[in-house]
């Protein structure tokens, strides 16, 4: 099955999530922090604490969907979603205790995660091994698209009215919501004897190649989760870049992503799904390291640029890749399993981050940086010591080579 316009229905509804996403919740922190006087320690400690809630979700999402189906899975997720922003937004309006709004971020945050691993199952199903680089590729393109667009217009709404942009954000995941109830069908048949058996989902993790993906899929979400924290306290601390200027480097990740993940997707295709990945960790590397040598915004531009090419390889590369390895039956639990040691490694990254910057940037600014980038070498070696593992097929070779006599496809 080629890709289908459902394909481009399911990328838009992510650029719409991830834009109505935008338009408010990166802004929280500013409203704890300004708005209700917590300290930053405090508001941090939440961030955190969500994230874990985040991935704790993913893994339970990814369960669910192959019990009730993966459209049923995403509507859930996104009605209560916007059901919940909509009650964040009044707490706000009325000025209640902070509690109330911290505890309706949790709630958000948790039954958010739901969406992108039944989105990807929703993908592995309907889309052949050959054609899911390039589908996850447009999925790529959605989140970018709708990450680019949301905080310009969040930015305007949160400084007149924080109730108003979480509003906004609730009315987005109930429209996403129904969008995708008219236009998505559910082909996905669960069998009766199907259940959610989360002691089960855990315990696959046995699986010496799932269990060895997660881990590298852990370690380079720590690489690229320094984006955020890592790269805005150091651009502003250590190569003195303004807050404007530090913007425009998340523009220009931003702007590559839409512009060369089409591309990019389509060159991928004619290689392995390791070496991609390989590719990816290597760029992650050479753009981190670029940032922590940079003296001015030119070369650290530059060095956004290498690591938002291994952003376009990694992201695409291994959702494809857990896809093409999980049972039929299961691929919403091994796509859980992945979104969860993603948002696990994100959360220890954006920890790590702070901690680097402010014990080792003052012995020496590129420090954290080559650390960082040795985890992404780590990370590299390890997909590529996968091969052996994975037969031609799983690691997305389209027509594998003729094997001298005698010699078995590797497993």
């Amino acid at each position: 099955m080629k890709l289908t316009k459902e394909i481009f229905i399911l990328s838009f509804a992510n650029a719409l999530v991830t834009g109505g996403y935008a338009i408010s919740v990166p802004f929280f922190a500013i409203y704890l922090n300004v708005e209700r006087g917590l300290p930053a320690s405090a508001v941090g400690i939440a961030a955190a604490t969500a994230m874990l809630g985040t991935s704790v979700a993913s893994g339970l999402a990814g369960e669910l969907s192959d019990a009730f189906g993966r459209k049923r899975v995403m509507s859930f997720s996104l009605a209560l979603r916007g059901i919940n922003a909509l009650m964040m937004a009044y707490a706000i309006y009325i000025h209640a205790h902070y509690m109330w709004t911290i505890m309706f971020y949790f709630i958000g945050s948790f039954f958010g995660a739901f969406f992108r691993p039944s989105s990807n199952a929703w993908i592995a199903d309907n889309i052949a091994r050959k054609n899911r680089l390039e589908a996850f590729g447009y999925i790529r393109i959605g989140l970018n698209i709708g990450w680019a667009l949301g905080p310009v217009l969040g930015g305007l709404m949160a400084g007149k009215s924080f109730a108003l942009a979480f509003a906004i954000t609730g009315l987005f995941f109930l429209l996403t919501a129904l969008f995708l109830h008219i236009n998505i069908k559910d082909t996905f048949s669960r069998t009766v004897a199907r259940k959610a058996r989360f002691a089960e989902m855990v315990l696959e993790l046995k699986n010496k190649r799932l269990a060895l993906i997660c881990l590298f899929i852990f370690m380079i979400a720590l690489v690229s989760a320094q984006m955020v924290t890592g790269l805005s306290l150091h651009g502003i601390k250590y190569i003195k870049l303004t807050e404007r200027q530090v913007g425009l480097l998340f523009s220009v990740n931003g702007a590559l992503v839409v512009l060369l993940q089409y591309h990019l997707g389509k060159i991928m295709t004619y290689m392995r799904i390791t070496t991609a990945l390989v590719i990816g960790c290597l760029a992650y590397a050479a753009g981190y390291l670029l940032v922590g040598a940079a003296e001015g915004f030119a070369l650290a531009a530059f060095g956004v640029a290498w690591f938002s090419i291994g952003e376009m390889a990694v992201s695409p590369g291994s959702n494809t890749l857990i896809s093409n390895i999980a049972p039929e039956r299961e691929r919403g639990r091994y796509l859980g399993l992945q979104e969860l040691c993603r948002n696990a490694g994100t959360a220890a990254g954006m920890i790590a981050a702070g901690v680097m910057i402010q014990h080792l940037s003052p012995v020496h600014k590129i420090l954290p940086w080559t650390i960082i980038c040795c985890v992404a070498l780590t990370a590299g070696y390890g997909f590529y010591r996968l091969r052996p593992m994975l037969s031609y097929e799983e690691d997305g070779v389209n027509q594998p080579p003729i094997l001298p006599e005698g010699e078995e496809e590797p497993r």
